[in-house]
């Protein structure tokens, strides 16, 4: 067996990236399997190559997930993207040092996990009318709801979400950026260290469906955004990220702003740009005869 492409036991039919990417490999002579990250039967050391993709139950025990991926490195297959990125990048703390590095984010106010709730008052006291409420560790859309902080049965309610979010986990609030609810998300996507694309995801919160349009290329703007966050990591500088999604939006004064890096699980929307499909292929193909 040449390549693991690590998902996860709820992720079953989930990643549409899954069946086309497996196809491609086997059609260009990767011996391809799929196996689940928290699934204990696995032998991890049976293939030279191990690439997590669609681990999206992480956030349900990410002690667990790290753990995982501590017994996968040391198990004669080498992991991508590499152990050393896996503890941060799964815990939106790491935006904290981006903005230290000067790149611009997404402003954010932290409420400790197990600390007194947060109340009214600290929610009123924001610079912002309209907010979202997100756990630092998770995915998707979990979670993820967006208040009025001018009106008052909503208020309650953003100070009740929050105050539950913290029983397990460190809470974000960052005002809702009217860019990403008229016209939604930029998501640019890297693989083996190119800007490959870019696609427009529209606003999801808590149980809504992805939308997503059609890829097209990354303009001057949106690449020396995603070049900054990009050379910020020391990983990228040691050729280690295989892949990496930053996803960005205007402010209301046009800055361009970082919501999200994902190195660990993102969606790459392959089907969208099959270039970055072919890219991927190839640098998967390249890394399993080293």
């Amino acid at each position: 067996m040449d390549l693991t492409l690590v998902t996860s036991t709820t992720a079953n039919d989930i990643d549409v990236d899954e069946a086309p990417l497996v196809a491609a490999l086997t059609a260009a002579g990767v011996a391809t399997r799929v196996a689940a990250w928290d699934d204990p039967d696995v032998d991890w050391g049976a293939s030279p190559l191990t690439v997590i993709r669609s681990t999206w139950n992480y956030a349900e025990d990410r002690e667990g997930f790290l753990d995982w991926a501590r017994r996968a490195s040391s198990a004669s297959t080498v992991l991508r993207n590499p152990l050393n990125v896996l503890g941060a990048n799964t815990h939106k703390s790491y935006l904290a040092g981006l903005e230290r590095d000067g790149i611009p984010t997404v402003p954010t106010k932290w409420f400790a996990r197990g600390a007194a709730p947060v109340t009214e008052e600290q929610l009123a006291s924001l610079p912002w009318n309209r907010v979202v409420i997100k756990p630092a560790v998770g995915g998707g859309s979990s979670g993820v709801r967006a208040f009025d902080l001018t009106d008052s049965t909503d208020i309650a309610a953003a100070a009740a979400h929050a105050a539950e979010l913290q029983t397990w986990v460190e809470v974000m609030v960052q005002p809702e950026l009217a860019h990403i609810v008229e016209h939604g998300e930029t998501n640019v996507v890297m693989i083996d260290g190119e800007l490959t694309h870019a696609v427009t995801k529209r606003q999801r919160l808590a149980g809504g469906d992805e939308v997503i349009v059609a890829a097209r290329a990354v303009d001057a703007e949106e690449e020396a955004l995603a070049r900054r966050v990009l050379r910020a990591q020391p990983a990228f500088q040691q050729r280690e990220l295989l892949y990496a999604r930053i996803d960005m939006a205007p402010d209301e004064l046009g800055t361009l702003r970082v919501i999200e890096l994902e190195l660990v699980e993102p969606s790459l929307f392959l089907t969208q740009h099959e270039p970055a499909l072919d890219r991927f292929v190839a640098a998967l193909k390249r890394d399993t005869q080293r």
